[in-house]
């Protein structure tokens, strides 16, 4: 899974010097989980009863990564950043996101009324592009760049149980090479996976980025909703408007066509007749 071993750290340029060093820049797959409702459960739980539930997490990424080389993993309490080092893991980021996201479905599910081991959903941000490589002052490997804050936004921007990719990880991956259960049990082929084409804005990024949703369950998931905002008529404050143009679709995409996607929101109003 990496490089380290029991009494040996990795060796190489600090952050600093990194910079510099030719050496240091390298191609990367990073990917982002992040347990959305974890500072609730902080809030209404004892000790108890989240951090079994963290450590849940935590080793159910550990235990899908550690079949690949030339990966790093950070913890980061309520979340995980895996890197593969390399330009050829997009299918495994995937794949690995699909089978994270299908173990924490199937032990949160509700069982004869009664509830699952674990209550908590994720997200997941996956990008691929250039990073700075670097050994960090307590002798662990990590990496900085543009790639790896777009994948934190991207995770930080999904609903639950969403996994977002951006286009460079989309045009590295083998589609052959994903699957997963309710997709076997459809016979979804390879091109189903992938869902349309869709830009957002990101916080710390100028320009929209696009991506793309891996269906990997029966429906799409979507974005998290946008803040309330503020129209010139100002509305009151007991009915704020979503900011729904900060998401566009910039292609159908004829895999994806007719596609469900949930969208989390208040309705102001419902046409029974017409049902919209």
């Amino acid at each position: 899974m990496s490089t380290e071993t029991a009494g040996e750290l990795p060796t190489g340029p600090g952050l600093y010097e990194a910079f510099a060093d030719a050496a240091s820049k390298v191609f990367v797959t990073c990917q982002f989980f992040d347990m959305g409702n974890s500072p609730g459960m902080r809030v209404t739980m004892p000790e108890s009863g989240w951090l079994p539930q963290v450590g849940f997490l935590d080793d159910t990424i550990a235990k899908r990564v550690a079949r690949y080389d030339d990966v790093a993993i950070k913890f980061l309490g309520d979340g995980v950043v895996v890197f593969y080092q390399g330009d050829d893991y997009g299918p495994d980021a995937i794949q690995v996101a699909i089978d994270v996201q299908e173990t924490i479905q199937d032990a949160s599910r509700v069982v004869d009324g009664a509830k699952g081991k674990i209550d908590f959903h994720i997200t997941v941000g996956i990008t691929t592009g250039a990073a700075t490589r670097f050994v960090t002052p307590t002798g662990t490997i990590d990496y900085v760049g543009m790639n790896i804050d777009k994948a934190g936004r991207l995770c930080g921007a999904a609903s639950a149980q969403a996994i977002f990719v951006d286009r460079s990880t989309i045009t590295a991956t083998n589609f052959n090479r994903v699957h997963s259960k309710f997709g076997a049990v459809v016979h979804r082929d390879a091109d189903g996976y992938q869902g349309n084409r869709q830009s957002v804005s990101l916080k710390g990024i100028p320009n929209p980025v696009e991506y793309y949703e891996i269906l990997w369950d029966s429906q799409l998931f979507g974005v998290k909703s946008a803040l309330p905002t503020e129209t010139a008529g100002r509305p009151s404050s007991s009915t704020p408007l979503l900011r729904a143009a900060a998401v566009k679709s910039t292609a159908p995409g004829p895999a994806a066509r007719g596609r469900a996607e949930k969208f989390v929101g208040s309705v102001k109003q419902w046409n029974p007749d017409k049902h919209f």
